[in-house]
This record gives C-alpha cells, structure tokens and sequence, in this order.
C-alpha cells in the first residue's frame, strides 16, 4: 500500500496481530503502551492488548482514509485477478 494512504499506519497493527511478528509493529505496541493509548495483560501463557478506555470510540481515521484504502485494496485484487 502506498505511503501516501494515511490509514495504512493503522492497517499495519491488525496484520500484525493476524500475521508474521514484525519488529517494527513490536516496538510501535510497546509505544501506544508507554503512552497509555493502549493496555497490556499479561497472564502465564498470553499477552493481550486493549485501547484505553478514553480512546474508545475515537476515530483513527477519516471516511476519506477509508476509502483510499478500499481504492488500493480493489486495485490489488484487480491486478491480481481475483
């Protein structure tokens, strides 16, 4: 996804969760924890993350964002031919 595509940001923290282990997403976690924007538990077996609850319901990014991000995501399947 381009740079450009502000919500790509964003993006990167659900692949993260769902995907491969990324140093990069790593220490962008431990930063949102240091800054409070994101909760840690850690139990014997788990590390879980929560936002905050002051964060909740607060828009990360706007409907324009959005729909950059579908526009990439179509050109993508497009090219793929899916």
């Amino acid at each position: 996804m381009p740079d450009e595509v502000r919500a790509k940001n964003h993006l990167a923290y659900y692949w993260y969760m769902e995907g491969s282990y990324s140093e990069v997403i790593e220490a962008g976690i431990h930063c949102l924890v240091s800054k409070k924007v994101i909760r840690e538990e850690r139990t014997s077996t788990a590390v879980t993350y929560s936002l905050a609850p002051e964060y909740v319901g607060r828009s990360l990014v706007s409907g324009d964002d959005i729909e950059q991000v579908k526009d990439v995501i179509r050109q993508i399947t497009v090219l793929s031919g899916k």
